[in-house]
């Protein structure tokens, strides 16, 4: 994580806090629900696209790097944005259990985290 730079950082570890938080301890081993399957993908993706990059630094992009990060990071924000109103609006807060909650603020937090990083990988010039 250290050759990565600031955006990359955040984006990876607000995909980390969604999957491995959000989906693995509390929603899968702790049986709290887990998360949208999309979530996971578009997760892992931008996890995998950081992974090549870093890797493979003269990889060849059908699309631009930045692009890419950022169609995985606005798929996740959508999902996780529209289940956080959903979750507020229906009075969900409330009812949920201990860890179904905190499967769920970790999926919030984490896809809050992952779009501050795209935002300032464009404010940087990103690609």
């Amino acid at each position: 994580i250290a050759g990565l730079s600031r955006a990359e950082q955040l984006m990876v570890g607000g995909a980390l806090l969604a999957l491995v938080g959000g989906e693995w301890i509390f929603g899968t081993l702790l049986s709290g629900g887990g998360l949208a399957s999309w979530v996971v993908v578009a997760s892992a993706e931008l996890m995998l696209a950081v992974w090549v990059k870093t890797r493979r630094p003269g990889v060849s992009w059908v699309l631009p790097y930045g692009l890419v990060l950022s169609a995985l990071v606005v798929s996740v924000v959508v999902t996780e944005f529209s289940d956080l109103l959903a979750a507020i609006a229906g009075g969900q807060l409330t009812s949920e259990t201990g860890v179904s909650l905190l499967s769920e603020l970790c999926a919030w937090v984490g896809a809050a985290i992952m779009a501050w990083g795209a935002i300032d990988h464009w404010r940087s010039g990103g690609d």
